[in-house]
């Protein structure tokens, strides 16, 4: 074989070697994600049961949080009903942990994330991740954990999963808890 065949048949190895081995990288990222996930999924399993484990250990501690709703906006079609939120505490309070059952309607969307969460009155005080659910369009129910680290308004949303915005939601809360009126709006008019 001439020198030239060589170096054009060692090319295209060598090509041939990259591309396979551009592909593998590929399905490996493709799985990393899918693991990336399932540790998300598991993480907000794991903090429901710890939440049930805290509102049931002991059902005389446990008892129905009265709560009002709050500030709302839905997209067309769309709906969520919060039925029951239960906890140790007699209230809304800063290191309490809720449970939080409901009702939805996703009509607006294919999909979204449907997430119970407080949003903070300021910087201080303790991030506690939100829990979430991802939901398809059609009717369902929710059972998540709501853990608060610091003072503010807590809610359930609905947001977009490719842009991360929300379009939906409904806040909820006692007292000082309750926002009863939001100066925003999810579509960016007022």
């Amino acid at each position: 074989m001439s020198p030239v065949k060589s170096s054009v048949v060692l090319l295209v190895l060598g090509v041939a070697g990259v591309v396979y081995h551009l592909r593998a990288v590929d399905d490996v990222q493709r799985k990393l994600g899918q693991l990336e996930t399932e540790v998300t999924e598991l993480k907000a399993s794991h903090r429901l049961v710890e939440v049930r484990l805290a509102t049931c250990e002991n059902p005389s501690q446990s008892a129905s949080v009265p709560f009002e709703f709050g500030a709302s906006e839905m997209a067309a079609g769309d709906s969520i009903t919060i039925d029951s939120i239960e906890s140790r505490n007699k209230g809304f309070t800063v290191g309490g942990r809720y449970l939080v059952r409901g009702r939805y309607t996703l009509a607006s969307h294919a999909s979204a994330a449907l997430v119970v969460s407080v949003t903070r009155n300021d910087r201080s005080g303790k991030d506690t991740a939100p829990a979430r659910l991802e939901i398809s369009k059609g009717v369902g129910s929710f059972e998540l954990p709501l853990e608060i680290g610091s003072p503010g308004h807590p809610h359930v949303t609905l947001y977009d999963p490719k842009s991360g915005l929300p379009f939906s939601g409904v806040y909820f809360g006692a007292g000082g808890w309750l926002l009863a009126a939001k100066s925003w709006s999810y579509s960016g008019s007022p």
